[in-house]
């Protein structure tokens, strides 16, 4: 059996340019999202870059004070061996020191000078750097403060 009649069509508008022009208002509405995320994603990849040039430059400062108990009272080369490193960023604050502790369960600080612990032992010197800084997003998003503070802090026994 085979059926005659007219095919199904899609009925006709009844103005035909009603749709002309819908991809460019989509195009215009989702646009400025796109670029709203792209610029998300830049600031991300920014704090994430400045993070690790923080964590990088406290490293080398107190890797360099940690040779030997001369560079390690030599804070001003620690600070030269962390700005050496962080060159690419600016407005970071450095900061370096030196300290001993007695080697015990417990602990304690003592005077670099003394040359004997109460238990016998030789007091161990320890070397820190300190590396700080301030970003600032390309635009303030809601929930988030308008700059992050970047620091850390890195600390290593001298040889």
């Amino acid at each position: 059996m085979t059926c005659t009649g007219s095919p199904r069509t899609r009925p006709r508008s009844r103005h035909p340019l009603a749709t002309e022009g819908s991809a460019s208002v989509e195009l215009a509405l989702i646009i400025p999202v796109l670029v709203l995320i792209m610029v998300g994603l830049l600031d991300m990849g920014r704090v994430f870059y400045g993070a690790i040039t923080v964590v990088s430059a406290a490293r080398a400062g107190v890797s360099y004070g940690s040779l030997n108990t001369f560079n390690a009272t030599d804070t001003a080369a620690m600070i030269a061996a962390a700005q050496a490193d962080a060159q690419d960023m600016t407005g970071l604050m450095f900061a370096a020191g030196h300290g001993c502790e007695c080697p015990s369960n417990m602990p304690t600080a003592v005077a670099c000078s003394v040359t004997a612990c109460t238990d016998g032992t030789t007091p161990l010197m320890y070397v820190w750097t300190e590396v700080r800084g301030t970003f600032s997003p390309t635009l303030p998003y809601p929930g988030l403060p308008p700059s992050i503070t970047l620091t850390r802090t890195a600390r290593m026994r001298a040889q």
